[in-house]
């Protein structure tokens, strides 16, 4: 199964879309699995501005 997904960049992606990307995260193999992940989400446009 396939999944292509197309985002606006001036729009941020709906809530579920995001909670699918870091449980697929979650569940992703690290090197031997000894590294725990840490994610963060960031959708406040100004603050990313400022970030970058």
């Amino acid at each position: 199964m396939e999944y292509n997904h197309c985002f606006d960049k001036d729009e941020a992606p709906d809530k579920k879309i995001i909670e699918k990307i870091i449980e697929a995260g979650r569940f992703a193999s690290s090197g031997s699995n000894s590294q725990s992940s840490h994610f963060l989400v960031i959708t406040d446009k100004e603050f990313l501005k400022e970030l970058s």
